[in-house]
Formats: C-alpha cells, structure tokens, sequence
C-alpha cells in the first residue's frame, strides 16, 4: 500500500496474495487510486458496482480470481483506464 503526496491511498498492490472472499463494497472509497492490483488471489463473488468509483485508477489488475456474474455497467467509469484486466474469472 502506498500513498501519495496528499496521504490519499494511490497504489494497492496485494495480488498472489492467497486473498480469499468476496471484494468489499467499500472498495469505492479509494476514488484517489492510481493502481490495483488484486490479481491471482482467490477472490469470489460478484465485482461490486462501487468499482466504478475508482475514476482516476490507471492500471485495474483483477485478473485470475474466481470472480462470477455480469461485469457491472458501473464499470464503464474505468474506461480511461490504460489497463482493465478481467480475464481468468467466470464473468459475462
């Protein structure tokens, strides 16, 4: 975890973590993050809708979990993003 001038949560880096459960809600809190990078964990469950929050995130890295259902529309607030990564999940 690393943050930026402000103090504000910029980078996420916790992929091949062994992480397992769902991915909070709460997630969209960190509208400030730049990169996330969650990738070859064991997360599950839906993608949340409050992803889209992350607007300013650059690199979204949620590649090779256990991810399952419809990527959210919400999501379509990430499309500046030089990076989405959603492959290796079950999603539609």
């Amino acid at each position: 975890l690393i943050c930026n001038d402000e103090g504000r949560l910029a980078v996420m880096d916790l992929a091949i973590q062994n992480l397992v459960g769902s991915l909070p809600t709460e997630i969209g809190v960190f509208d400030g993050l730049d990169f996330l990078y969650l990738f070859r964990n064991g997360l599950t469950g839906t993608l949340p809708t409050e992803l889209g929050n992350l607007g300013d995130v650059d690199f979204c890295y949620l590649n090779e979990n256990n991810f399952t259902g419809t990527i959210p529309d919400e999501l379509s607030g990430l499309l500046d993003a030089d990076d989405l990564y959603l492959f290796g999940n079950s999603l539609v």
